[in-house]
């Protein structure tokens, strides 16, 4: 503390008046009161290369934290354009007109794609689950199957889904609840 502007190498005052009194330095360039420097460790030899990883072994991260959506954005801002969907759940599976309307979004992006437009994600604005919330069977039955997000022949497969979660998507019983 007290010390250090005022004696040799932080030491009390005691050990910096006999510091003064003695060289600085040893025959071996050491400062008094301070340990010879020890050799370096030898350094054990690199392990022998391992062999190449099978195909099936290779994880290859396709994650890219400046675009985690993977949403390719055309050059021509007017040749981009994103839909916009809510509340479209019903309760226990699709009825027809969720259906129908799954079915009018991919027939157009099936024309827009056509005419060189590119989707770049579909936002959902809630209430997509109803009446009992979002159950894990819910995806399959009321999401994947009817927007096709999951076939590959979908116009809609591999498109980001932007979700935001109402009242009736986090399990709020009450058929006629506002809020």
């Amino acid at each position: 503390g007290r010390c250090r502007a005022a004696c040799p190498l932080g030491q009390p005052p005691a050990a910096a008046a006999a510091a003064a009194t003695t060289p600085a330095t040893s025959a071996a360039g050491v400062p008094p009161g301070r340990p010879a420097a020890r050799p370096l460790p030898t350094m054990a030899a690199a392990p022998p290369p391992q062999p190449p990883l099978a195909p099936q072994d290779v994880y290859i991260n396709q994650y890219n934290p400046a675009n985690p959506l993977s949403i390719h954005v055309d050059p021509v801002r007017s040749n981009n354009y994103f839909l916009i969907l809510g509340d479209w759940g019903t309760a226990v599976t699709p009825g027809t007109c969720q259906r129908a309307v799954a079915q009018h979004m991919k027939d157009f992006v099936v024309r827009q794609r056509a005419a060189g437009k590119n989707l770049l994600f579909v936002a959902s604005v809630g209430d997509n689950f109803y009446w009992s919330g979002v159950k894990e069977e819910s995806w399959e039955a009321s999401w994947a199957q009817p927007y096709g997000v999951n076939d590959p022949s979908s116009p809609l497969h591999d498109v980001p889904w932007l979700s935001v979660l109402g009242n009736h998507d986090y399990g709020d019983d009450d058929p006629f609840a506002g809020c």
